[in-house]
């Protein structure tokens, strides 16, 4: 059975070991390459690859993927990483990163429901599950990005982390951003529609840089917030 339904993936960078049998395992990014997510850590989503040491890693970061199974598990799990990047049933305060939405058993190649942030998958599970089905409304609320923001001043500004997209425009002119910090997880989505001088945007903490410039119309950067810092996952702007 094949449920796959890609909203967001991507190559997030190179496999810092040889992860050719690892398809479906929880990875994250580090300052060495893609590496595969620990217990209860929190993960950018499941290896849909088996990419060589060096080689690219892509990974599936919103939508519904297949994962590795590495304990028993029910429709409707709340899922983590255990300590080898398998997806196993959540225990404790441990980062949820995906909902099960197939059962199995260890080694089994299951389907979870990879929302982006921890706060979409309590959305589904807060839901009734019937009959071992989620309905693709309650998929539809876990996935539905929230409001937009349109950045035109001039000059400084601060990009909003209540929204999930941003749009730049810079018909008045050059832009300073900055951006604070976010929540575990969060996925943040900016899109220049207008340029008319540069827009540089400076997080207070990027894991993978230090400012994001968007130079061109339709220059965008896709982040997600994890640990202490945001990443860059997938871009146009200019990452410096």
């Amino acid at each position: 059975m094949s449920i796959e339904m890609n909203l967001l993936s991507y190559g997030l960078g190179s496999a810092d070991a040889d992860y050719s049998a690892k398809r479906g395992f929880a990875v994250k990014p580090s300052a060495t390459g893609v590496v595969l997510a620990g217990a209860g850590e929190a993960a950018i989503g499941p290896l849909l690859n088996a990419p060589e040491s060096g080689a690219m890693a892509n990974v599936g970061a919103i939508g519904v993927f297949p994962v590795y199974y590495g304990d028993t598990v029910a429709v409707g799990d709340a899922l983590m990483s255990n300590a080898s990047g398998h997806y196993v049933p959540v225990t404790g305060t441990n980062k949820i990163i995906g909902m099960a939405l197939i059962p199995g058993v260890v080694g089994d190649y299951g389907y979870a429901l990879v929302p982006g942030t921890s706060a979409g998958v309590s959305t589904i599970l807060t839901a009734n599950i019937t009959d071992n089905q989620v309905t693709p409304a309650k998929l539809a609320d876990a996935l539905d990005p929230s409001t937009t923001e349109t950045i035109t001043a001039l000059g400084a500004s601060a990009i909003s982390i209540v929204t999930q997209q941003t749009i730049i425009d810079s018909t008045l002119g050059a832009q300073a951003l900055t951006m604070a910090d976010g929540a575990e997880g969060q996925i943040k989505y900016v899109l220049m529609t207008v340029d008319n001088g540069d827009s540089v945007i400076t997080p207070a903490n990027l894991g993978n840089g230090t400012t994001i410039t968007f130079d061109d119309a339709n220059d965008f950067a896709v982040m997600r917030f994890m640990g202490t810092n945001w990443w860059c996952l997938d871009h146009t702007a200019t990452l410096a």
